[in-house]
């Protein structure tokens, strides 16, 4: 709350000027009421220039009170003096009352226009620190966020180094090049070391990508594709799995003459996340679904749903946000908690947007939008248009 300032700048820098300011007022009082004797027909004229000329003077308000107040006592002393009547008496006060009220009202609005001007000042004042601040935050917010990026990258890399000779002698370990593992325990052990080596790498390539999306150093390399050859791709990739697991799988694809815009290894990466991430957390016997159509209004939809765990439509923020956790818990929606992290912040490259439902024990649904910008039709032996599904 802004306060109230009742500091006044004073009208006279030093107490003599003032004393010679009021030693001019009251002569020239006297000098008014003389005239008011001697020419009485200055009595009405003289009192109105007089009073506006105190009324319009650029000084302290209390000295245009006390000015007021000495030639009101000279006007009805003199009226006094003169003898005059009733009647004039009465308009010399009504006047003088006038003008009274009249500079109250104008006091009062000097002393509000004086409190606007200094609370719009403040305002401004407040505001260009706000700006400063906002800035301050923003330059601390990128620096930490780039050295949390730099710090990510530098362990990524320094994990990756030891990380691979594990997963090397691991592998001559189970190949047995220099001869037979003497006991069957070891073989199921080394595949284990193997096996978590291996996830151990891709959660790595996984903070690398994290990083590279947030600090802003990845590029897409954009060519035409065709999406239903490499949604089937990715379901053959995670055949095994599902056989395994007993889920069935179902691609509903309209055959879309379209093609679409985007770099294939992200593209191909988004739906190896989205369909693992329903394969893993699908229960025995299962089902997942696919399905993919082009549209002039929505441009190019893949949509990929699942009967699996499910959580609760309120947690789906946390569970998409890096290592999101969802009642304390690491989200169900992806094994690493990285996933649709970047799934999402690869969608949003190619000017796409990633929406999540999920019902607890309900199963997930993820539908992928690519703008119709991005689409076009299929033409055997001859170059596509670019954004003809827009207006088809």
């Amino acid at each position: 709350m802004l306060k109230e300032s009742t500091t006044a700048t004073p009208a006279f820098a030093t107490p003599a000027r003032a004393a010679v300011f009021l030693l001019a007022l009251i002569l020239a009082g006297f000098v008014f009421a003389l005239a008011l004797l001697v020419a009485p027909g200055l009595n009405v004229t003289a009192l109105y220039g007089l009073s506006l000329g105190l009324l319009w003077w650029r000084t302290a308000p209390h000295l245009q009170l006390a000015g007021l107040g000495v030639i009101s006592l000279l006007a009805l002393g003199s009226a006094a003096l003169r003898g005059l009547d009733f009647a004039e008496i009465a308009t010399t006060l009504s006047i003088l009352l006038t003008f009274w009220i009249l500079q109250g009202i104008l006091w009062t609005k000097q002393r509000q226009a004086r409190l606007l001007r200094q609370d719009l000042q403040t305002l401004k004042s407040s505001f260009k620190s706000l700006k400063r601040r906002e800035r301050n935050a923003s330059l601390q917010a990128n620096l930490a966020l780039a050295a949390h990026s730099d710090l990510l990258t530098s362990l990524s890399h320094e994990l990756r180094t030891p990380l691979n000779a594990i997963l090397g002698f691991a592998e001559i370990i189970q190949q047995e090049r220099f001869g037979r593992m003497g006991n069957e325990r070891y073989r199921s052990y080394v595949g284990h070391i193997a096996d978590s080596g291996n996830h151990l790498l891709g959660l790595i390539d996984r903070l690398l990508d994290v990083c590279d999306l947030e600090t802003g150093k990845v590029d897409i390399q954009e060519s035409l594709l065709d999406p239903e050859k490499i949604i089937a791709d990715s379901l053959a990739a995670l055949a095994p799995e599902m056989q395994a697991k007993g889920i069935t799988a179902v691609a509903d694809m309209t055959n879309s003459p379209y093609l679409l815009l985007a770099d294939e290894a992200k593209f191909r990466q988004i739906l190896d996340n989205l369909l693992s991430n329903a394969v893993a957390f699908t229960g025995d016997g299962g089902k997942v679904l696919i399905r993919a159509w082009c549209h002039a209004r929505d441009g190019y939809v893949v949509q990929v749903s699942d009967t699996g765990v499910g959580i609760r439509l309120q947690e789906v923020c946390a569970a998409i946000r890096p290592f999101g956790l969802v009642n304390g818990t690491r989200s169900e929606l992806a094994r690493s908690g990285l996933g649709l992290t970047i799934s999402k912040s690869l969608v949003e490259l190619h000017a796409g947007s990633m929406d999540v439902q999920s019902r607890q024990g309900g199963g997930t649904c993820v539908t992928l939008r690519f703008p119709a910008e991005r689409t076009a039709p299929a033409i055997e032996g001859g170059s596509s248009e670019i954004g003809a599904a827009a207006t088809a």
